[in-house]
C-alpha cells in the first residue's frame, strides 16, 4: 500500500470514527437531549394514574373530569386541581442532565425497584409511561452555596424500560411517596355569603340562625353577637380537616345536621355520626360526601355545631 493510500484509509477511519462518536454524545449527551422532555403526553387526556411507593400500590381514576382515589373497593374523591397541576408540571418536565448510562448506577440514586418510587401515566389511547423516582438532594451544593436558596431541589429519574439516570429539578418522589391521603379532597365547604345556619339533633331542629338587616337573628327573635357570629361562619365557610376516616362502624342514624344557605340560596349541609366502637365523632358534607373525618374531640364537634 503506498503511502498516499495508508493516508487515506487514516483520514477515512478518522472520520468514521468521529462520525460514530458525534452519533453517540447526540443519542446520549446532546444539548437536544439535555433540553428535551422527561415524558411525553398530554394531560387533558389522562384517565388512570398507577401509583407504587414501598410496595404500597395506589390508584388514581378520572371521571367526568374529576379524579378519584380507589381505597378498599371504593372511591373517595381527591383533590382534582392539585392532580391536575402535578401532571402539567410533569407533562413539560425537562431533563436537566444526564448522570449515567447504565442502571450500575441506580443503586446509588435509590433508583431500584425497592428504593423507587414508580409513577404509571395512562392515557385514553391505551398509552402509558412510567417515571421512577428516586433520591432528592434537598441540600445541594450547587444551589446552598451560591445563593439560590429559593431554587427547587435536584431530583433522579428514570423513564420505562430506559437504564439512563436523568437528573430534573422538583419534590415530585417526596409528593408521591406521602401516601394518597396528600391527595384526597380534605375540604367540607367553600362558599362565601352565608345567610341562613340551621342546626338539628337526632333529625329534630335545636336553632336557627338568620341574617337580616346586617345582624344575625336567632328563631326566637334573639340578636346575637355580631364578632362572634362573623368568626364561626368565616370557620365554617372554609372548613378543612385532615384526619380521614375509612372505618364502617358508623351508626345508621345521624347525630347533628348543620345546614347552610347561602345569598343564591344554595343548600349546603353537613352530618356528625357516631363512631359504635370508639364513639368519636365523625363528619361528612353535601359538598364532599364520599370523605369522613374523624373529629378530634368534643371541642372541635361543639366548635362545628355551633354549641360553644
Amino acid at each position: 500500500m503506498t503511502k498516499k493510500n495508508k493516508l487515506m484509509v487514516l483520514i477515512l477511519v478518522a472520520l468514521v470514527t468521529i462520525h460514530f462518536t458525534n452519533n453517540y454524545f447526540e443519542k446520549y449527551n446532546s444539548k437536544s437531549i439535555l433540553k428535551s422532555q422527561v415524558l411525553n403526553f398530554d394531560p387533558d387526556n389522562l384517565y388512570k394514574i398507577i401509583i407504587n411507593s414501598d410496595n404500597q400500590i395506589d390508584t388514581l381514576i378520572k371521571a367526568n373530569d374529576n379524579w378519584l382515589i380507589v381505597k378498599d373497593r371504593k372511591k373517595v374523591s381527591a383533590r382534582t386541581s392539585d392532580i391536575n397541576s402535578i401532571f402539567n408540571q410533569l407533562s413539560n418536565l425537562k431533563i436537566e442532565r444526564l448522570v449515567s448510562n447504565s442502571n450500575k448506577d441506580w443503586g446509588k440514586y435509590e433508583l431500584t425497584d425497592s428504593l423507587t418510587t414508580s409513577v404509571e401515566i395512562f392515557e385514553t389511547n391505551e398509552s402509558s409511561s412510567k417515571i421512577y423516582f428516586g433520591k432528592t438532594d434537598l441540600g445541594n451544593s450547587q444551589y446552598y452555596n451560591s445563593g439560590y436558596q429559593n431554587q427547587p431541589p435536584i431530583s433522579y429519574v428514570r423513564v420505562d424500560d430506559d437504564s439512563r439516570i436523568y437528573q430534573i429539578y422538583g419534590y415530585y418522589e417526596l409528593m408521591f411517596s406521602s401516601g394518597l391521603n396528600s391527595f384526597r379532597n380534605n375540604q367540607l365547604f367553600n362558599l362565601d355569603s352565608i345567610i341562613s345556619i340551621e342546626i338539628s339533633r337526632d333529625d329534630s331542629v335545636s336553632r336557627t340562625y338568620n341574617f337580616k338587616e346586617s345582624k344575625w337573628i336567632t328563631n326566637t327573635k334573639d340578636s346575637v353577637d355580631l364578632m362572634k357570629m362573623d368568626a364561626y361562619v368565616k370557620y365554617i365557610s372554609k372548613l378543612n380537616l385532615t384526619n380521614f376516616y375509612d372505618d364502617s362502624n358508623l351508626k345508621t342514624s345521624y347525630l347533628s345536621k348543620l345546614k347552610l344557605i347561602n345569598e343564591q340560596n344554595k343548600e349546603f349541609l353537613l352530618y356528625a355520626y357516631s363512631d359504635t366502637i370508639s364513639e368519636d365523632y365523625v363528619v361528612t358534607s353535601s359538598e364532599n360526601s364520599n370523605n369522613y373525618f374523624r373529629l378530634k374531640d368534643k371541642e372541635e364537634y361543639s366548635k362545628i355545631f355551633f354549641e360553644n
